[in-house]
């Protein structure tokens, strides 16, 4: 398929390729605020909320990016909170990879963000196909305006 530019349709792996980049940053702020968050509201408390902030990143990124020829079809808070609740599904692999090995191994040291990394993976192909498939589907065509007909010519 040809490169990506303006709003072409992008061809399978570019949108894999660049889902999984805009990931990477994802899985970078769910770390961060995870960081920030952990001491004051614990190891789980601090991953729902990080998990929140991976959300919002990710939907602002891929709606540019890796969706692009495909976003814009709904209202902004719309789309988002479809891609929110789509989310969801893969956040709920993704955080339960992490709680069942925070679990097993405990909260201490690298663990908790060993445990976001394995639940982060886990849960992209879900997420990529659920924004494919539910969020951002492509644009309805517009119907074909009918051509118009001449008007019936009179005979004299």
């Amino acid at each position: 398929m040809a490169p990506t530019t303006g709003s072409r349709p992008r061809g399978l792996a570019g949108r894999i390729l660049s889902f999984g980049l805009v990931g990477v940053v994802g899985f970078f702020v769910d770390a961060a605020v995870l960081a920030l968050l952990i001491g004051g509201f614990g190891p789980y408390g601090g991953r729902a909320v990080s998990f929140a902030a991976a959300v919002l990143t990710t939907w602002a990124l891929n709606r540019a990016t890796t969706f692009r020829d495909r976003a814009g079809g709904l209202p902004l808070a719309v789309e988002l909170g479809r891609y929110a609740l789509a989310m969801c599904l893969g956040g709920a692999v993704n955080y339960g990879i992490y709680a069942a090995l925070v679990g097993a191994f405990g909260a201490g040291g690298v663990v908790p963000y060993a445990a976001l990394g394995a639940g982060s993976l886990a849960g992209m192909a879900v997420n990529l196909a659920a924004a494919h498939y539910a969020v951002f589907r492509p644009r309805a065509a517009r119907p074909a305006e009918a051509p118009r007909q001449a008007p019936p010519q009179q005979r004299a």
